[in-house]
């Protein structure tokens, strides 16, 4: 039976970046559904702007008691984003009707995302610390294309435009068709 083989499952690991923030990285694990052409997947997405590395950053305070007050820092700028969404994600393959090899799907995705702002500036002798945190609904659209290795890997390239988030996110995945 023909459509007895298009009832598959995958997983699918992507790492990418954000085009407007540098630096940024992000990764994401999904698992989903193909029917036919059809594919849907729930999605973990996190998204980060902190740098990798383990920067030691402080602000200090000295109260010299004359009514004259020194701040000093290791830092002019630091500011960054923590993101985490639970999307669900619909798309269509509208290669799959020409091909077996070469998968391209346009997507939409809604769901909920978390977001966590810091922004930490020292200028003319003033500390300002902002924090925001956000839970909202997202929802997003971008599309992917995919190469099959064979009939259970694939290898990927994908665009997504998240809302909640304000960022176009660029990044490659792989597949596993079970």
């Amino acid at each position: 039976n023909v459509f007895a083989q298009e009832n598959k499952s995958f997983v699918r690991l992507g790492l990418s970046t954000g085009l407007s923030d540098s630096p940024s990285y992000s990764f994401a694990i999904e698992y989903g559904k193909i029917f036919r052409h059809l594919e849907g997947g729930l999605k973990f997405s996190y998204y980060n702007t902190f740098p990798l590395s383990n920067e030691n950053r402080s602000v200090g305070f000295i109260d010299r008691g004359n009514g004259q007050n020194v701040f000093f820092t290791d830092a002019k700028y630091y500011s960054g984003k923590k993101y985490l969404s639970l999307t669900l994600n619909i798309g269509y393959n509208i290669l799959s009707l020409f091909s077996d090899k070469h998968n391209f799907t346009p997507f939409v995705a809604f769901g909920c995302g978390s977001l966590t702002k810091l922004d930490n500036t020292f200028a003319d002798n003033t500390v300002s610390l902002d924090y925001d945190y956000k839970i909202a609904f997202e929802y997003g659209f971008g599309a992917r294309y995919e190469y099959a290795l064979n009939d259970k890997v694939r290898l990927g390239a994908y665009y997504k435009y998240y809302n909640f988030l304000e960022r176009n996110i660029l990044g490659v995945n792989i597949s596993r068709i079970f």
